[in-house]
């Protein structure tokens, strides 16, 4: 049975919109009786993180890998690709858009917006304005190395289209979702 991978790293203490998205998208996985291939949750090991996909998102069916480095760090980059790797993932799914650029495992990322890209005057101040230059390569470099990428709406698909040139074709998919 094929190996997936979510990263649900970034539930967080706070719900977000991404803890949002990644809660709701493990309610809709876990609704479906029988799935074509095994899930595994990437994890921090903070239990109470692990409890909070839990007590959100309700009984989890699936297992859990927790692991302890941050998501979206050069560390990450590093031992990410060699942890997919040793328990035979075959596609790892990034419910934001950094993937580990250099692993064997196919990638999906998500793009909720590209508002950092197109008005970086709107986060000034934020780690995304002041590392710009970075944040801009990783965004072009997630795009270029997904080997599919999920967007949240069509305003966000177009603008993927429209900044980085990639053609309206089955590589990018946009869905939707209902907030809690």
């Amino acid at each position: 049975m094929t190996r997936v991978a979510i990263d649900c790293r970034l539930i967080g203490k706070e719900i977000s919109g991404i803890a949002k998205y990644i809660i709701m998208l493990l309610k809709g996985l876990n609704s479906i009786e029988t799935l074509p291939y095994e899930i595994i949750l990437i994890t921090s090991r903070d239990k109470e993180e692990i409890k909070r996909i839990t007590d959100v998102a309700g009984e989890i069916k699936f297992s859990s890998l927790p692991v302890n480095f941050k998501p979206m760090t050069v560390k990450d980059q590093f031992l990410l690709p060699e942890v997919l790797k040793n328990n035979k993932v075959k596609l790892y799914y990034s419910p934001y858009f950094c993937i580990p650029y250099f692993c064997d495992a196919r990638t999906i990322a998500t793009f909720h917006d590209l508002i950092p890209i197109l008005y970086p005057e709107f986060v000034s101040g934020t780690k995304k304005a002041r590392y710009n230059k970075l944040f801009k390569f990783a965004h072009y470099f997630s795009m270029k190395r997904s080997d599919h990428i999920v967007v949240v709406s069509e305003t966000t698909r177009n603008d993927v289209f429209k900044h980085y040139g990639i053609s309206y074709d089955a590589k990018v998919s946009a869905v939707s979702y209902t907030h809690l």
